[in-house]
C-alpha cells in the first residue's frame, strides 16, 4: 500500500511513516496506559513517493506471559476512496444548502402529517414567520381551506408512492 518493500521498512520506527506522529504517539501512550482504548483510528501514512495516504488502523496489544506489553499488532485499511467520497458528499451538501438558502422562491420540507421540517430564508421574507416559528406550524395553519384540500391530496399521493405507512 505504501510502496515500500518489507526490507525498506524493517528497522525503522512506525513514527517515521505517520503524519502528525506526535498526535499518534500520544494516542498510543493513552492506549498503553489503558485510559483510552482506540479502534478504527484514522491516520495518514507517508508513501515511498512522499505523498500521504489515509488509512484506518486497528491494533491489538501483544503481551508476554507475565502480562507485560511487548508489542503491537496492527492492520491498516486503505480509506483514500472513502475519504474522497466523504469529501464529495460534503461539497454536494454545501451546494444544496447554498441553493436552498439563496433561492428566491420559498422552499420547504414537511413530514407526511404536514408539519414543516425546514424552510429557506425566502420563506421568512414572504410569509413573515421566522424559521423557528415555521418549524412549529402545520400546513393547515398557513394554507387556505381550498388549497389545503389539494395539499392533502398531493401528500397522500406522495405517501402512497413512497410506501410510507
Amino acid at each position: 500500500m505504501l510502496g515500500y518493500s518489507s526490507e525498506e521498512m524493517i528497522g525503522h520506527h512506525v513514527w517515521e511513516f505517520i503524519e502528525q506522529a506526535d498526535v499518534a504517539r500520544n494516542t498510543f501512550a493513552e492506549k498503553i496506559a489503558g485510559s483510552k482504548p482506540r479502534r478504527h483510528v484514522e491516520r495518514a501514512f507517508r508513501r515511498k513517493d512522499g505523498t500521504f495516504m489515509a488509512v484506518q488502523l486497528d491494533d491489538q496489544m501483544l503481551y508476554d506471559p507475565g502480562g507485560r506489553i511487548v508489542g503491537i499488532r496492527a492492520t491498516m485499511q486503505d480509506i483514500v476512496e472513502r475519504k474522497r467520497t466523504e469529501e464529495a458528499l460534503i461539497q454536494s451538501e454545501q451546494r444544496f444548502r447554498d441553493l436552498f438558502e439563496n433561492a428566491s422562491d420559498v422552499i420547504y420540507t414537511a413530514d407526511f402529517e404536514g408539519n414543516f421540517t425546514s424552510r429557506n430564508s425566502s420563506g421568512e421574507r414572504m410569509t413573515g414567520y421566522t424559521r423557528e416559528e415555521a418549524l412549529h406550524l402545520n400546513f393547515s395553519q398557513v394554507v387556505s381551506p381550498e388549497t389545503l384540500k389539494v395539499v392533502r391530496e398531493m401528500t397522500a399521493r406522495k405517501v402512497r408512492s413512497s410506501g410510507a405507512p
